[in-house]
């Protein structure tokens, strides 16, 4: 662990001395930079991460350009001012964003000129596939980060909670762990489970266009950070009507997919591509069907024709040479109209 993040670190500082040798302005952000900015203050309180972004300070070099720009927007809960921002100066003619298009259009809109493409998260089945003679001798699986309370719901959190908590009880073998894996690992994972639990990632939150979520996620993450997810949402949620949802797909949906892994998640949009009770087993968000979902869970016959319907349907239409292609096919037409 600790070579491989002085390797992260290695790379770094050859890129960046390649760019100053070459006088071109940049500047470090995501988990080095804050690194460095912390241990100003605490060496002590420094935490290592593999994370490296290298964001140019260089628009004007994009006027430049012999070819359309197509930007895409990453974690579309962080930084959202910064990240318009670059679109504006860049005049970037494409924006790709992971959230349903009313979402993207909202957020975005203001970049004038910019089509607003519409490119959720798809499969991968290179990486994500089945292992033959896995034994699937767990029931209810999860692998993965618990949201922090800056997002403003606890949907998510509450669904795999209730699982290791009350799995036990109702007969199912639960394996409950709150933290990532490797992608092979999690790939093993995926084929040692029955069914994965989840929920639609992000937040409902979009208000002022990102605006009061990153408050919260800086008094969360900076000011606060064992703030309770009541008091963080009493702060800046309580009372706050909902406009436009910045919940979506994620990758950690397609992956149970690609490996035949059938999923109990909680009823919700999906970016329109996941329906209820066709692709997942849905459990509604105030778990009063819980115990029957639970039992159609049990039905091997119902689990396997969810698994391999959710299969075919994103191997035909959802994978990563699917968005690819949309891709091309919207920036052609454009250009050549």
């Amino acid at each position: 662990m600790i070579r491989a993040v002085e390797k992260v670190k290695e790379r770094l500082l050859r890129a960046t001395a390649g760019l100053e040798q070459a006088g071109v302005p940049y500047v470090v952000v995501g988990g080095n930079a804050v690194a460095v900015w912390v241990a100003t203050i605490d060496e002590a309180a420094v935490r290592n991460t593999q994370d490296v972004d290298l964001l140019l300070r260089a628009a004007a070099l994009f006027d430049r350009r012999r070819a359309p720009l197509v930007v895409f927007i990453g974690n579309e809960y962080d930084l959202l001012p910064d990240k318009i921002r670059f679109i504006r100066q860049t005049g970037a003619e494409f924006v790709c964003t992971q959230l349903p298009i009313e979402a993207g259009r909202y957020l975005y809109g203001e970049a004038a000129g910019a089509q607003i493409i519409e490119m959720p998260h798809a499969l991968n089945p290179a990486n994500f596939h089945l292992v033959p003679e896995t034994p699937r001798d767990i029931d209810i699986g999860f692998a993965g980060d618990i949201y922090w309370p800056f997002l403003g719901d606890r949907e998510r959190t509450d669904i795999i909670e209730w699982f290791e908590r009350h799995g036990a009880g109702r007969g199912l073998r639960c394996d409950i762990r709150k933290s990532r894996l490797p992608r092979q690992e999690w790939n093993l994972f995926l084929n040692s489970c029955q069914a994965l639990v989840g929920a639609e990632s992000g937040t409902y939150y979009l208000n002022e266009r990102g605006g009061v979520l990153d408050r919260a996620r800086r008094y969360n993450l900076s000011e606060n950070r064992a703030a309770t997810f009541d008091a963080v949402y009493g702060r800046f949620y309580h009372g706050l009507p909902r406009g436009i949802s910045g919940k979506c797909i994620s990758s950690r949906h397609f992956e149970p997919i690609g490996t035949k892994t059938c999923q109990l998640l909680l009823e919700g949009n999906y970016n329109g591509i996941l329906k209820a009770d066709e692709h997942y087993i849905a459990i509604r968000k105030d778990l009063t069907n819980i115990d029957d979902a639970i039992e159609r869970f049990r039905d091997a016959g119902h689990r396997t024709r969810i698994a391999e319907r959710a299969y075919d349907f994103v191997m035909a239409e959802h994978t990563y040479r699917h968005r690819v292609e949309k891709l091309l096919r919207t920036v052609t037409a454009t250009v050549r109209a």
